[in-house]
C-alpha cells in the first residue's frame, strides 16, 4: 500500500506540473485571443464545443478507465479498445460534425455548421491516442505526460495566436483546438512506445463495455451538467451569451485545472489500486483534505476579486462576464467533495451508482437553468452554483451508501478551508467596496491578493491547526523527496496510507 501511496503522490505531483504548466500557457493565450477577438468569435466555438465535448464522452465509451482499473496490461483488451474507440469516434463525426452541422446550421448560421464539422475532426485524433493515453496513466508515467501536454499547448497556441492576429477570426479557435489534439497524439504515441495489433475480441470488447457503459453515461452526463449554461445560453438566448459566459468560466476553470483535475487524473489510477472500502474511505478523504486546503481559497479568492479581475485581464469589452466568474467561484466551496465521487465509485465496482448520480445532477441543473435562463446569463451561473450546495445532501448519502463514509466526516474534512475561505471572501469584498475605491483595478488587485493569503492562512493557523498537520501527514510523500535532495529530510518517513482522522 505505501507503495501506491508513493506513486499516487508522484503521479499526483507530475499531473500538477503538466496540467499546470500547459494550463499557464493555455491562460495567456487564451487572454490574448481574447483581446482580439470578440464574443460572437468565442460564442460560436463555445456553443460547438458543447456538441463535440459530449460526443467525446461517448467516443471513449468508457474504455481508458476499463484499462486503468486493470493489474495488468492486456494486449488484446488494449487493442479492442483501440479500435472500438475508433469506430464509435468516426461514427460520431458524420452524426454530430456533418449531420448535425448541417441541420444545426439553419438555426445558428453557415459558419456554426462548418465550425462544428471541422471541430468534429478533433474525435478521431483524440480517439487515437485514448489507448496510449491510458497505458501511460495506469503505470503512472505523468511526469511524460506532463511534458507532452506543455509543448503541445504552447505549439497550438502559438499557432492560434499568429492566426488572429493574421484576421483568420473565428478560425483562429477551431486551429488552436485541432492542432493542439493533433501534437497530443503525436508525442503521446512515441511516449507510450505501444501500437494496436490487428485484433479485436468480442468477449474482452463486452466486458469491457459492460464496465465503461456506466462510466461513459456517468461522463455525458457530467459533461453536459457541467455545460448546461452554455447549451441553453445558446438555445435559449444567444451565441453571444455563451461566449460572455466561456470568458466568465475561463478563470475558474483554471483554477479547476490548477487545484483539482491533476489530482482527480491520479485518482482515477490511484484508488483503483486500493483494496477494500475502508482503504478507499482514507485515500479518498486525504485527497478531499489536500485539494480543499489550496482550492478553496483560490475559488473564494477570485470572488473577492471581483469583475474587476475580468476587465484587467480581458478587456472592457468582458464586463458583462464578471458576474459569471463571481457565481461560478462560488461553485467551487464543493468541487473538493463533488469531484472525487465517480473516480471513488469506479475504483469501488460501483459506476452504476456514479452514472445514477451524474443523471440526476444533469436533471437538477437543466431545471435550474431552464428557469434562470429569462434573467440572463448570470442568473444561470448563480443557479447553477446554488444547485451545486443543494446537491451535497445526496452525494454525502451515496458516500455512506457505497463505502460507508459518515457525512459528518466528510464535512469535517473540509470545513477548516472552508470556513476560512468565507471570512477571506468577506474581508475581500469589504475592502473592495469601503476601502479601495478610489485605486486602479491594478493596484486594487496587487493589494487584494497578498491580503487575501495572510487572511486566509492566518485563520487556518490560528483556529485549525490540527487540519494543517493531519494535511501535511498526507502530502509528506510529495514534500519528503525534495527535502531529501536538500538534506534536510526527515529521519523517518512513513508511507502507509494516512491514518483514519476524525
Amino acid at each position: 500500500m505505501g507503495g501506491v501511496k508513493q506513486q499516487f503522490a508522484a503521479g499526483s505531483f507530475w499531473s500538477l506540473v503538466g496540467q499546470g504548466g500547459a494550463n499557464v500557457v493555455n491562460f495567456i493565450i487564451f487572454a490574448i485571443l481574447a483581446r482580439l477577438l470578440g464574443p460572437i468569435e468565442f460564442g460560436i466555438v463555445a456553443f460547438a464545443s458543447v456538441f463535440i465535448d459530449l460526443s467525446r464522452s461517448l467516443a471513449l465509451g468508457g474504455f481508458p478507465a476499463a484499462l486503468i482499473r486493470e493489474k495488468v496490461w492486456d494486449q488484446e483488451a488494449a487493442s479492442t479498445a483501440f479500435w472500438g474507440n475508433l469506430i464509435f469516434s468516426i461514427t460520431l463525426v458524420a452524426l454530430v460534425g456533418i449531420a448535425g452541422g448541417h441541420f444545426l446550421s439553419g438555426s445558428y448560421g453557415h459558419d456554426f455548421g462548418l465550425v462544428l464539422a471541422a471541430l468534429s475532426a478533433s474525435l478521431v485524433i483524440d480517439a487515437l491516442r485514448a489507448t496510449h493515453e491510458a497505458k501511460l496513466e495506469r503505470e503512472f508515467q505523468f511526469k511524460s505526460l506532463a511534458k507532452r501536454t506543455t509543448f503541445a499547448t504552447i505549439g497550438a497556441g502559438i499557432i492560434g495566436v499568429v492566426l488572429a492576429f493574421a484576421g483568420f477570426g473565428v478560425w483562429a479557435l477551431v486551429i488552436n483546438r485541432i492542432i493542439n489534439s493533433l501534437i497530443q497524439t503525436i508525442i503521446i504515441w512515441q511516449a507510450a512506445s505501444w501500437s494496436p495489433s490487428w485484433t479485436f475480441h468480442r468477449q474482452k470488447f463486452a466486458v469491457m463495455f459492460r464496465y465503461g457503459i456506466h462510466l461513459s453515461a456517468s461522463a455525458v452526463f457530467g459533461q453536459i451538467s457541467r455545460r448546461v449554461p452554455e447549451l441553453l445560453a445558446g438555445l435559449l438566448i444567444s451565441s453571444t451569451a455563451v461566449g460572455f459566459y466561456k470568458v466568465g468560466s475561463r478563470i475558474v476553470n483554471f483554477v479547476f485545472d490548477l487545484t483539482i483535475t491533476p489530482m482527480r487524473k491520479a485518482a482515477i489510477a490511484g484508488f483503483s489500486r486500493l483494496e477494500g472500502d475502508e482503504a478507499l474511505v482514507r485515500g479518498y478523504r486525504s485527497v478531499t483534505r489536500a485539494v480543499s486546503l489550496i482550492a478553496l481559497p483560490a475559488f473564494f479568492g477570485l470572488a473577492g476579486l471581483g469583475g474587476d479581475l475580468v476587465v484587467l485581464l480581458f478587456g472592457e469589452k468582458w464586463a458583462e462576464s464578471g458576474p459569471v466568474m463571481f457565481a461560478l467561484c462560488l461553485f467551487g466551496g464543493v468541487a473538493a467533495i463533488n469531484y472525487f465521487v465517480q473516480p471513488l465509485l469506479a475504483a469501488a465496482g460501483k459506476t452504476h451508482l456514479a452514472s445514477a448520480r451524474s443523471f440526476v445532477t444533469l436533471v437538477a441543473d437543466v431545471v435550474i437553468c431552464f428557469l434562470a435562463a429569462p434573467f440572463g446569463i448570470s442568473a444561470m451561473a448563480f443557479g447553477y452554483a446554488g444547485r451545486a450546495y443543494a446537491g451535497l445532501v445526496p452525494t454525502l448519502a451515496l458516500l455512506r451508501r457505497a463505502v460507508g463514509l459518515p457525512p459528518l466526516k466528510a464535512l469535517q474534512d473540509i470545513f477548516p478551508p472552508f470556513l476560512s475561505a468565507t471570512i477571506m471572501l468577506a474581508a475581500l469584498i469589504g475592502l473592495r467596496l469601503y476601502v479601495l475605491t478610489d485605486l486602479s483595478r491594478l493596484l486594487e488587485v496587487v493589494i487584494l491578493v497578498p491580503a487575501g493569503v495572510v487572511i486566509y492562512f492566518g485563520t487556518l493557523g490560528l483556529f485549525f491547526r490540527s487540519f494543517i498537520r493531519s494535511v501535511w501527514k498526507d502530502l509528506h510523500p510529495l514534500a519528503a523527496p525534495a527535502l531529501m535532495r536538500m538534506g534536510r529530510a526527515p529521519q523517518t518517513a512513513k508511507t502507509s496510507m494516512p491514518p483514519r482522522t476524525s
